[in-house]
């Protein structure tokens, strides 16, 4: 592609070609001025405006037994990790295959690695770095089995071998989202422009590509959903217990009150509870300004219920809904396990925990 720079004149417009060149030979750095302009704003190299990613990390090498490090380590907003490879080069050089490894090795990584990378890159403490995250994901708690459960590849260059996109096409082709970034330089009037498009899934073939990526990706979560899930009712002893909810109430989250008001309402009930009795009670709590909003927060709860990180709530707590239970399904009567023999513990926690929020 040329860029040409259009002259509007009453008598004689024109078109002026742009020079294109290299970022070798203008001495653009890689990493010292192609990295800290992406920095800025990592979404330069996406596509779709509704694609958002959020940086976790730059020259990350948190591995133990290796000295390589990922370019940009970020996440998407459906909490896949996303490796960001950055080669100004015309060829790309073998960066398809450095980015697959790359996207191996970081494969394994867990909500709680992501935050501490992130407490590292921003220079932040974990908690704030955590509550980034989370309001970056939109999400109120930490989901560890639904983080990372993808891994996406982006390659950015000047420009890019038959060799690497070639392979881009037979990995997106395998379920795999690997995207070609070209990013081409032009010089005008001593300035360097620079023509940023995606080749790899080419625009025209892009949304079917990804849809078929989605689809089996949905047939790989569906599986792992009903395996998360399998085991709704962990078996706890009375210190797991204790350790447990100490743990989830003793973090830095706006659920943590209602979540208290929900359980000591429902050790208080001798039936299963309503949504709409749990609503006026978080309500008459002063949780929420009407039932509507309440109605929000209890699905929020709900999702909490079903989060694999809180398996302790599961032990607890029983409920009825529609179809798989999982997060996101629509639950009802919701009560104290009947065969629960530790009440009276969990109604002490609930106490402690809530005389803390009310001091």
């Amino acid at each position: 592609m040329t860029i040409y720079k259009f002259t509007a004149n009453l008598h004689n417009s024109s078109l002026t070609k742009l020079t294109e060149t290299h970022f070798e030979r203008e001495g653009i750095l890689e990493t010292k001025e192609i990295h800290s302009s992406l920095e800025g704003d990592i979404n330069i190299l996406v596509r779709d405006t509704d694609d958002k990613l959020f940086v976790l990390s730059r020259e990350y090498n948190g591995w133990f037994d290796s000295q390589r490090s990922i370019d940009f380590l970020c996440v998407d907003q459906e909490a896949n990790l996303v490796v960001i490879e950055i080669k100004r080069t015309q060829d790309g050089g073998h960066m398809d295959l450095q980015a697959l490894r790359y996207a191996a090795m970081v494969s394994p990584m867990k909500f709680i690695e992501a935050v501490e990378a992130l407490s590292e890159y921003k220079n932040i403490d974990q908690v704030e770095a955590e509550g980034m995250l989370l309001g970056f994901l939109k999400r109120e708690l930490p989901d560890e089995d639904s983080f990372g459960n993808t891994v996406r590849i982006i390659l950015a260059s000047a420009d890019f071998s038959k060799e690497v996109t070639t392979t881009a096409m037979w990995l997106n082709d395998m379920g795999i989202d690997v995207r070609c970034v070209r990013m081409l330089p032009y010089k005008y009037n001593g300035e360097i422009l620079v023509d940023i498009q995606q080749l790899v899934p080419v625009p025209e073939a892009s949304d079917y590509q990804i849809q078929i990526g989605q689809k089996r990706r949905a047939e790989r979560a569906e599986k792992s959903e009903r395996s998360r899930y399998s085991n709704l009712c962990p078996t706890l002893n009375e210190n797991q217990i204790h350790e447990k909810l100490d743990l989830i109430f003793n973090r830095e989250s706006k659920l943590v009150k209602p979540l208290l008001v929900f359980i000591q309402h429902l050790l208080k009930a001798n039936s299963p509870c309503s949504r709409d009795e749990i609503k006026k009670v978080l309500v008459e709590a002063g949780e929420s300004n009407d039932v509507g909003r309440a109605g929000n927060l209890l699905s929020n709860i709900s999702s909490a219920l079903t989060n694999p990180s809180y398996d302790v709530l599961r032990a607890i707590i029983t409920w009825k809904d529609l179809g798989l239970p999982q997060s996101g399904t629509p639950k009802d009567d919701y009560q104290i396990r009947p065969e629960f023999e530790y009440r009276e513990l969990i109604q002490k926690i609930i106490d402690k925990h809530l005389a803390a929020h009310q001091g």
